[in-house]
């Protein structure tokens, strides 16, 4: 009986998992089969409150939040009256896409676990083996990498014209 619990209770978790993965716009335009090959080579991580997920210049890949919060600051860790909030994120939203194309992403900005968290995470490597051995696969990745990073320097600008016409 206690097994029939388990097996249910991880069947949801992953089926919670998966729909998580799915949502994620990296991933939006990948089949079933590329899907289940992304489970594969995805690391789950748990981090603690105030823990670091990375550190300036030290974020190699991404992370879709499970359960948690996560917030990405400005400065240095472990110097809170240093540090600035960029932004606070939550379950199903992801940061540090960047990473997977620039290696020295994120220079001076640093995640920290806001309480309990639950990341994936998809890193450098995990991206290079998806290339090599499944090229259309990694495009579809890269290509939405491309539109995202696209909309963000879009935002800025829009940002920056509206901040140079108010002066």
């Amino acid at each position: 009986m206690l097994n029939i619990f388990f097996e249910n209770f991880l069947k949801k978790e992953k089926e919670s998992e998966t729909k998580i993965i799915q949502n994620c716009p990296l991933f939006s335009d990948l089949t079933k089969k590329e899907m289940s090959f992304l489970s594969s080579v995805i690391h789950h991580r748990n981090y603690s409150d105030g823990e670091i997920v990375f550190k300036p210049a030290g974020g190699t890949g991404m992370y879709i939040i499970l359960k948690g919060r996560v917030d990405i600051l400005q400065g240095q860790p472990n110097l809170q009256e240093e540090s600035s909030l960029i932004s606070s994120l939550k379950e199903g939203q992801f940061f540090g896409e960047l990473a997977l194309i620039h290696k020295k992403a994120y220079q001076s900005m640093f995640a920290q676990s806001s309480g309990d968290s639950k990341l994936l995470g998809f890193f450098q490597p995990d991206l290079k083996l998806i290339l090599e051995n499944y090229p259309k696969m990694g495009v579809k990745i890269l290509t939405k990498i491309s539109e995202i990073l696209s909309n963000r320097l879009q935002k800025a600008e829009q940002k920056i014209l509206q901040l140079h016409s108010s002066s």
